[in-house]
């Protein structure tokens, strides 16, 4: 049915961008709210809530035959949940409405993740840092003077009485 009506199905992608981020920020309230219920510490609730928002889409796109959008380049997945879940536990803290808190969370959320659909906010992409890392490595290894044996040996023989003498413990 999508081969023969692409076109239509085309002109509800503002919709879905919509509905995408209010689900993202409900997602965050559940996660967040049941956590903090549970009695977790302000900053595992926030964790507990990003973790719903995104596994929830993660399962969807797993199911429809897609690559999970966290995992695209430049797609703007979790920053928004991780605004949203902020958002909602520090009002909850702040002995805010429930209620009003969860619809803050999810305006933040749609706003965030619409208006990087619309204004072509995106990530970085990964990059592969492991040559910088290892030539500053390899370059700190060169910088460090090389102990013989015996001056290993006298060192370990000093700390051992420095222990047995009390001076260090």
């Amino acid at each position: 049915i999508g081969f023969f009506f692409a076109g239509l199905i085309s002109l509800f992608d503002s919709v879905m961008v919509i509905l995408d981020g209010l689900a993202m920020g409900f997602l965050c309230t559940l996660g967040a709210g049941a956590a903090l219920r549970a009695g977790l510490a302000p900053s595992s609730a926030v964790l507990v809530g990003v973790l719903t928002a995104v596994g929830g889409p993660i399962l969807r796109d797993i199911l429809a035959g897609t690559a999970p959008t966290i995992v695209r380049p430049g797609v703007f997945v979790a920053v928004p949940a991780v605004v949203a879940s902020s958002v909602f536990v520090l009002l909850i803290k702040a002995d805010a409405d429930p209620g009003l808190a969860q619809i803050a969370a999810m305006v933040i959320s749609l706003v965030m993740r619409a208006g990087a659909q619309w204004f072509g906010w995106h990530t970085g992409s990964a990059a592969d840092l492991s040559d910088k890392v290892w030539s500053f490595w390899s370059r700190k290894q060169r910088e460090v003077e090389e102990l013989t044996v015996e001056e290993t040996k006298q060192f370990f023989i000093e700390s051992a009485s420095e222990v047995d003498s009390g001076r260090l413990e």
